[in-house]
């Protein structure tokens, strides 16, 4: 994945320019790098995106690295990126000349964000691709949410984190009623086989959806969970 990003020129350039110093603000570069890459060619999976006008979600997009390259590659396309950072910690993405870029400071677990993102959806009204790197534990499942609500999303890529939190599983009857009960209780095995279990079960969530390891991903955790609709407006999708 790091080879893939040394060859992509635009993107090495971004992260060279002043104003995008906070893309490459982060605690494990090469891991970040690894991440970002692996949405990057998972998506070429899905759709020819560098060629069409699509509403990438970038949820929980940390230092925004992700939304950087996509936003300089797919220059018809819109980036919403998600986080509840403050948007100082960002890019500075106009002093960029980026214009494509959009920033949501939402808590994703917060009662009325679906409806907040919702709107964001119907404003930018373009097919909606949902992309989760590393969503920890019940915001994996908001992704998913996403994607099953809204007629707008045409497609997700999700490579979940760490498993839910005891809070998480206090209010699942409220924030994730979908979610059995076998899920949430992953006490026995190892972390990998826990977390194999936690992922192969978000998949579950998801119509049609397969999931496979990313081995050049710098991390234990890398899962990638891929799904799309088989109809987008009535028509085929464009792959």
């Amino acid at each position: 994945m790091c080879k893939a990003y040394l060859q992509d020129q635009p993107a090495v350039a971004a992260l060279k320019q002043t104003a995008l110093h906070r893309a490459a603000n982060c605690h494990n570069f090469r891991q970040e790098v690894s991440e970002s890459m692996a949405i990057l060619q998972s998506l070429g999976k899905l759709r020819r995106w560098e060629e069409e006008a699509l509403h990438f979600v970038d949820l929980c997009c940390g230092s925004a690295m992700t939304t950087t390259f996509l936003a300089i590659s797919a220059p018809k396309s819109t980036v919403t990126a998600v986080d509840i950072r403050p948007p100082q910690q960002l890019p500075h993405f106009q002093e960029a000349g980026i214009s494509n870029v959009r920033y949501l400071c939402e808590d994703m677990t917060r009662p009325g964000f679906l409806e907040v993102m919702e709107q964001v959806l119907l404003d930018v009204a373009l097919p909606v691709i949902v992309l989760g790197m590393h969503c920890c534990g019940a915001l994996s499942v908001v992704a998913t949410q996403i994607y099953n609500r809204f007629p707008q999303c045409v497609a997700i890529l999700l490579c979940p984190c760490c498993l839910l939190r005891s809070l998480d599983v206090k209010r699942a009857g409220t924030l994730m009623p979908e979610v059995p009960k076998s899920l949430l209780a992953l006490e026995n095995g190892g972390p990998d086989e826990r977390y194999d279990r936690w992922a192969a079960g978000l998949a579950q969530l998801l119509p049609e959806a397969t999931c496979e390891r990313l081995p050049d991903m710098l991390t234990p955790c890398n899962a990638m969970i891929f799904a799309r609709k088989n109809r987008e407006n009535g028509g085929a999708l464009g792959v």
